[in-house]
């Protein structure tokens, strides 16, 4: 999906399911954190593709 900004929480659900499938990671758990993620950002200037899938890898990580 090539878009610059993520303008609609579709959009943003979408990114969300194509990460679980990458990552091997739970699709709801994904989805909850990148609606909360576009509620948040939605308005702001950095809402790419990219910056939402830095923050879904940030809230996966293992220490």
């Amino acid at each position: 999906m090539a878009v610059d900004q993520v303008k609609t929480n579709m959009e943003a659900l979408q990114i969300a399911r194509d990460f679980a499938t990458d990552e091997n990671v739970n699709e709801g758990r994904v989805e909850a954190y990148a609606e909360t993620w576009f509620d948040a950002r939605k308005d702001a200037d950095s809402s790419s593709p990219t910056d939402l899938r830095a923050y879904l890898a940030s809230r996966f990580e293992h220490p």
